[in-house]
């Protein structure tokens, strides 16, 4: 903990990983309210100054990357609940990675184009990323139902 007179911030070392509270980033969500309130786990990978950190974040993440302590919580994995936030394995058809679709929640015109907010099961609201129609073969009847719902077809 690094005190002064009125706040004490916490201190953190090279190589731990944090949760970041998104309160000040802009989200591409439907509905922020009922968004989770952290993301991550993230590791940190460079102090900048003394409350400033530098984190790995997700390649899809267009924003600068470093942090003042106050918007980082220590991430702790206990023996008792185990490892939080475990990746479900890839599944392989002919040598290709295929990520499993939970849910289609958003979509939007890019280079003449529509895109599609994708929801991947298994992964967190933050890994969430906008895909061509042409990438979602595997994900057909999610996609179909979307477009009914919002009068696409």
């Amino acid at each position: 903990m690094k005190c002064t007179k009125h706040l004490c911030l916490p201190t953190y070392q090279i190589g731990d990983t944090v949760w970041l509270n998104n309160k000040h980033l802009k989200l591409d969500v439907p509905n922020r309210k009922l968004y989770q309130k952290r993301d991550g786990p993230f590791k940190i990978t460079h102090q900048i100054s003394p409350v400033n950190y530098r984190l790995k974040l997700l390649p899809q993440w267009k924003i600068h990357n470093v942090f003042h302590s106050s918007l980082l919580i220590l991430h702790k994995e206990t023996p008792l609940y185990g490892p939080q936030f475990t990746r479900p394995p890839l599944v392989l058809d002919q040598n290709e990675e295929i990520y499993e679709v939970e849910a289609i929640l958003n979509h939007k015109e890019y280079r003449r184009k529509t895109h599609y907010l994708i929801k991947w099961k298994g992964y967190l609201q933050s890994e969430n990323t906008w895909e061509p129609e042409e990438n979602l073969k595997t994900a057909e009847h999610l996609l179909k139902r979307y477009k009914r719902s919002k009068n696409l077809d």
